[in-house]
């Protein structure tokens, strides 16, 4: 790789490395903790789509700023949909780091409140936080 592609990869790792800070979510301090508040809501239902993964983190209680936290793994080369109902209506927007993201890519993730559906680009992690 050319000085272009690794500069971009070093702003992107230090983009996730602010991510994880932003909250207490991305630092659970104990697997119970972690049983409580985690969850796959797709993992095993019809919705689920291969090659995607949607990991919800409950913040209740723990972080002012936001009542949850969604992360969307989507290593499918295509945009994928994922509807999550209990987000139908909800507050929610792309991690503020990765609405400022360098990667045109990246913000192209988006939320549509009217179902609860999160749009992510293929091979991408996108962060999404709901008001708390």
């Amino acid at each position: 790789p050319g000085c272009d592609a690794i500069e971009a990869a070093r702003d992107r790792f230090g983009e996730l490395l602010r991510i994880r800070v932003s909250s207490p979510a991305f630092a659970l301090g104990s697997a119970a903790e972690v049983r409580r508040r985690v969850s796959f809501p797709l993992s095993g239902t019809a919705g689920e789509i291969p090659g995607v993964i949607t990991m919800r983190i409950d913040t209740t209680g723990l972080d002012v700023r936001w009542r949850s936290v969604t992360v969307v793994f989507n290593a499918t080369p295509d945009e994928r949909r994922q509807r999550l109902p209990e987000l139908d209506g909800a507050a929610v927007a792309l991690h503020p780091v990765q609405a400022a993201s360098g990667d045109p890519v990246v913000r192209r993730a988006a939320f549509d409140p009217a179902g609860g559906v999160l749009t992510v680009p293929g091979r991408t992690v996108a962060v999404f936080v709901e008001a708390g």
